[in-house]
């Protein structure tokens, strides 16, 4: 069984591994395809890659991007079929989107994505948008976390796929998300939302935990 879980962070951002190390584990735990999601950044990702092509597991290039919709947070995520870490002009747009000065990015997409002085966060369509200009697959995350009447409106938006299997959802929600995906024409996604290997609560998952097969994500891989 070749297995896929394609959430995990770093210690480019909040988690408490190297890419290396996230590698090797995944290994160990006889997973094939991985994804390393760093929050805004994607500082880990070469590291990631290039370690999984000497042990033999497929890193896939991904970002956890933080958005906004109605004043509340919402997160997505970016995969990617190329080396997106050597794109200078993502890294640069990246840069902007770490410092919380998003105006910055007129300077690079003009009035392409749109941003207003002072605005922190990228509001969730321009997210969606800015992901899907370097070719990404974009997926909701944990929907689970999001309010239900936010969520509503939230899926009608131009996403890929849906983080369906995650630590935050049980059975129930699983379920639901599955037949959100499949409603909407979209695929769906598992994701450990890996930190640590001490769980510590329900927000988080270990490698291994959960996941899907290679062939339930043929969509995701083959972009």
């Amino acid at each position: 069984m070749k297995k896929v879980d394609l959430h995990i962070h770093s210690t480019a951002s909040d988690g408490k591994f190297t890419p290396e190390q996230i590698v090797a584990l995944a290994k160990v735990k006889d997973i094939y395809y991985i994804s390393i999601t760093d929050h805004n950044t994607i500082d880990g990702v070469e590291k990631g890659v290039e370690e999984g092509k000497k042990i033999g597991v497929k890193v896939i290039p991904g970002i956890e991007l933080s958005t906004r919709f109605k004043g509340r947070q919402v997160h997505i995520l970016g995969y990617f079929n190329k080396e997106i870490y050597k794109n200078k002009k993502f890294i640069k747009a990246i840069t902007f989107i770490q410092r919380k000065n998003v105006y910055q990015l007129k300077s690079i997409f003009k009035d392409k994505i749109k941003v207003r002085k002072g605005q922190k966060r990228l509001e969730l369509s321009e997210g969606i948008k800015f992901l899907e200009m370097f070719g990404a697959k974009v997926v909701l995350a944990h929907p689970g976390k999001i309010k239900r009447e936010n969520l509503n409106d939230i899926i009608n938006y131009d996403f890929d796929g849906i983080e369906a299997i995650h630590p935050r959802h049980n059975k129930v929600e699983i379920e639901y998300f599955k037949n959100i995906a499949k409603s909407k024409g979209m695929f769906y996604t598992a994701g450990t939302d890996f930190h640590n290997i001490v769980k510590k609560n329900v927000k988080h998952g270990i490698l291994g935990e959960l996941f899907l097969e290679v062939k339930d994500i043929n969509d995701i891989l083959k972009f």
